[in-house]
C-alpha cells in the first residue's frame, strides 16, 4: 500500500520528472485541457452544496497534485480552490486523503448482468464510476432499446457502450465461416452506423471467438470505415495473444490504417513462457504504429489488468497443468481445509497474490521433484485445481509502462448483496485491478502516481471520447473517487478472489455519494448513460 510518507516522497518525484517535461509529454496529445485546475479563492456567500475539504487532487492529467477542496453542486464540479470555512454547504474532510476523478474501466462485461446487477456495487466499491461494454465483439441488439432499459434502472454507474462486430455477423450471417455478399457487407456496415448513431462509442471485435474467427481482415475494416464516418472507434481482442502474437497485432494496426480509425487493443498480454520474449518487439511495434497514427489525428491504445493469470488459467485440474507448463508457472489452488501436505510459505511482506505458492516453491521446501510434490497433492485431493501464470511479471511492468496503456478489469460488476462468493469462478480481477495497480506499481518503477491515475481516468476518457469526464476539473461531472493512499491495497486474491480493496474512502457518481467512509449505499443509483455525440 502507499503510505502517507511514500505518498509525499511520491509526489515529490511525480512533481520533479513532470517538471523535467517526463511524465507530462504521455498525456499531452490526448488530454486538450490545461494541466492543473485553477486554484483561488471563492466567496463565502457562493456555495450551498458538497465541499471536500483540503485533500491532494490527482486531477487525471498527469500533472502534479496539489491540495486544494473541490466544491460540487449538482452533477458538476463547479469550483476548485480555496473555500472560506464560512461558505454555506456540507463539508466533507479529505485532509490527507487522495481526490482522484472516478475510475474508468474501459474494458467492462457488466452489460452481461447489468439487468441482475443494476446498482453495479461491486464496482462502486473499488472506485469505479463508469463501465465501458459491448467489448470482444459482443453486444445487445438493437443498442437503442438496450440504453432505453438500462436507463430505466437507472444504473449505479455511468454506462457505455461498443457494437459488437461478432453480434451484427450472426445477425446477418449466422455464427457459421464464409465471407459475406454484397449485399450482406453492406447490411452489416448500416446495422453498425445505426448503432452509431443510437451513440454508441465504436465498434468491437472478438477474434478469438465465434463468429469472430471467420471474419476477414477486408470485412472488419470495411465495418470499422463505418463506424470510422461517424466517430467511433475500433477495440479488438486479437486473433492470437501467443504465438501468433505480432501477425495479429499488424492485422489491427491495418484496420486501422485503412478506416481511418482510432485503435485500442483489448487486454493486452503475451501468453505462453515460449512466447514471452516477443513482448520487447510487440511495444516496439505499438511504438511505432502509435507514433504513424497519431501523426494521422488518431490514436493507438491498449487496455490491460494487472494479474499474470487469464481468466482460462485461474482454475484448471492440478494433473492437466503439471502435464503442460512449468513447475514455477503452477500455483496448486489452497483448499478451505488446510491439510499437513500443503502449507502456506509465506515471505513477509509478500504480495498476497504470491503467497499461495508455486509448485516449484512447495517442491523446494519439502525437499521433492515437482513432479513429486504434484504426486503428494493429487493423492491427497485427487480433484486439486491450480492456477497458471501464463503472462510474465517483467512483461506485464512493461506493457503497464507503456504510454499508451490504460487500465481496465475485463469483469463485470455485481451488487454485493446478491453475490454469492465463489471461489473457483472468479477472477481477482473484477475487485482488485485499479487498487493493485495504486498498491504495487505505483513508486516500483512501472508508473508514477499521476500516470497511474491518469490511465484509470483521464486518458481513457479522452480516448473513448467521453465529454466532461475522466478529470477532476471545474465543469466536469463529479464523478470523483477519494481514496486514504495509506490504506490502499488489493486483498482478492486466486483462492479468494471475491474480496473488496483496502482504502476507498468515498465514492461520487454525478453528484451523489455513493460511497460514503467505505460503505456503499445501494440506494443511491446515479449512473447515466454515456451516448457518443454525434460527428460534426
Amino acid at each position: 500500500m502507499i503510505g502517507r510518507p511514500q505518498m509525499r516522497y511520491l509526489l515529490i518525484a511525480s512533481t520533479v520528472m513532470l517538471c523535467a517535461g517526463g511524465a507530462a509529454a504521455l498525456w499531452s496529445n490526448v488530454l486538450s485541457t490545461s494541466p492543473g485546475a485553477r486554484v483561488g479563492e471563492a466567496d463565502p456567500q457562493t456555495f450551498d452544496e458538497l465541499i471536500l475539504v483540503g485533500g491532494t487532487i490527482v486531477d487525471g492529467t498527469g500533472s502534479v497534485p496539489f491540495v486544494a477542496d473541490v466544491v460540487v453542486r449538482g452533477e458538476k464540479i463547479v469550483f476548485i480552490g480555496d473555500v472560506p470555512r464560512e461558505s454555506p454547504g456540507v463539508r466533507i474532510a479529505c485532509s490527507g486523503l487522495l481526490v482522484t476523478p472516478g475510475f474508468i474501466n474501459s474494458h467492462s462485461h457488466t452489460y452481461e448482468v447489468i439487468f441482475t446487477h443494476p446498482g453495479a456495487g461491486s464496482a462502486l466499491l473499488q472506485g469505479i464510476t463508469t463501465e465501458i461494454g459491448g467489448v470482444d465483439g459482443r453486444s445487445p441488439w438493437p443498442l437503442c432499446e438496450h440504453f432505453q432499459r438500462v436507463a430505466a434502472l437507472p444504473p449505479g454507474v455511468n454506462y457505455g457502450m461498443l457494437v459488437g462486430a461478432g453480434t451484427i455477423r450472426s445477425h446477418v450471417m449466422g455464427w457459421g465461416p464464409g465471407d459475406p455478399s454484397e449485399a450482406q457487407l453492406e447490411k452489416m456496415q448500416a446495422m453498425v452506423k445505426v448503432a452509431m448513431t443510437d451513440g454508441t462509442l465504436g465498434l468491437s471485435t472478438g477474434l478469438e471467438y465465434l463468429p469472430g474467427i471467420y471474419t476477414s481482415t477486408a470485412e472488419l475494416a470495411s465495418l470499422a470505415q463505418a463506424a470510422s464516418e461517424l466517430g467511433g472507434v475500433y477495440v479488438t481482442h486479437l486473433r492470437s495473444e501467443a504465438v501468433d502474437i505480432l501477425s495479429a497485432l499488424r492485422e489491427a494496426i491495418q484496420i486501422g490504417e485503412q478506416a481511418g480509425i482510432p485503435v485500442g487493443i483489448s487486454h493486452l498480454k503475451v501468453v505462453g513462457e515460449a512466447n514471452w520474449h516477443l513482448q520487447d518487439e510487440v511495444l516496439a511495434l505499438l511504438d511505432e504504429a502509435r507514433e504513424a497514427a497519431r501523426s494521422e489525428g488518431r490514436e493507438l491504445w491498449c487496455d490491460v489488468y494487472p494479474y499474470l493469470s487469464p481468466d482460462y488459467g485461474i482454475n484448471v485440474p492440478l494433473a492437466e497443468a503439471v502435464g503442460q507448463h512449468g513447475a514455477h508457472m503452477i500455483v496448486p489452488k489452497l483448499l478451505p481445509w488446510q491439510p499437513p501436505h500443503y502449507p502456506r510459505i509465506s515471505k513477509e511482506g509478500a504480495d498476497p497474490l504470491h503467497q499461495e505458492n508455486t509448485l516449484a516453491q512447495l517442491a523446494e521446501h519439502h525437499h521433492l521433484s515437482p513432479a513429486g510434490m504434484a504426486r503428494v497433492l493429487l493423492q491427497g485431493e485427487p480433484d486439486a485445481r491450480a492456477q497458471v501464470n501464463l503472462v510474465d511479471r517483467q512483461n506485464l511492468d512493461k506493457v503497464i509502462g507503456w504510454p499508451g496503456t490504460v487500465i481496465a478489469n475485463d469483469a463485470s460488476a455485481r451488487d454485493p448483496s446478491a453475490d454469492p462468493v465463489s471461489d473457483n469462478a472468479r477472477h481477482p480481477r473484477a475487485y482488485g485491478s485499479f487498487a493493485r495497480v495504486l498498491a504495487h506499481h505505483v513508486g516500483e518503477g512501472s508508473l508514477t502516481l499521476p500516470e497511474a491515475v491518469a490511465k484509470m481516468t483521464g486518458l481513457p476518457a479522452a480516448l473513448l471520447g467521453l465529454e466532461r469526464r475522466g478529470l477532476v476539473q471545474e465543469g466536469f461531472f463529479a464523478d470523483i473517487t477519494v481514496l486514504d493512499p495509506e490504506a490502499i491495497t488489493d486483498t482478492a486474491t486466486y483462492t479468494h478472489p471475491v474480496s473488496y480493496p483496502g482504502g476507498i474512502v468515498h465514492v461520487m457518481v454525478n453528484g451523489q455519494i455513493a460511497v460514503r467512509d467505505g460503505k456503499l449505499d445501494p440506494r443511491i443509483r446515479a449512473g447515466q448513460i454515456l451516448l457518443r455525440r454525434p460527428s460534426e
